[in-house]
């Protein structure tokens, strides 16, 4: 059994105006001069667990061939777009309303 996780988070690349809904806490302190993707990186546990209740696409394949057989499973989550605000001692994370 192999087990691999690919994470992307990247900076977005348009501004946006739209409203924003509260999605949850992480309860972990921004360290001085530390940048928010390296901030979300060192969180990112936390940032998945966020996540989870969010639309997902899974995906299954399975092959039998002679003796053996292969299965492979894909599970991903849809992007969101999702801000960071900062606050003393944690950092809350909001997602943008769809249209």
């Amino acid at each position: 059994m192999v087990v691999c996780d690919d994470i992307y988070i990247s900076k977005a690349m348009v501004l946006t105006k739209s409203k924003r809904k509260k999605l949850c806490i992480i309860k972990k302190k921004k360290k001085k001069k530390e940048k928010i993707i390296s901030y979300l990186r060192r969180n990112e546990n936390k940032l998945i667990q966020c996540f989870q209740k969010k639309e997902k696409k899974i995906n299954s394949f399975y092959e039998n061939n002679n003796q053996n057989s292969y299965s492979y499973i894909t599970i991903k989550t849809i992007p969101i777009r999702f801000t960071v605000n900062f606050n003393h001692d944690f950092a809350i994370i909001s997602i943008f309303n769809s249209k």
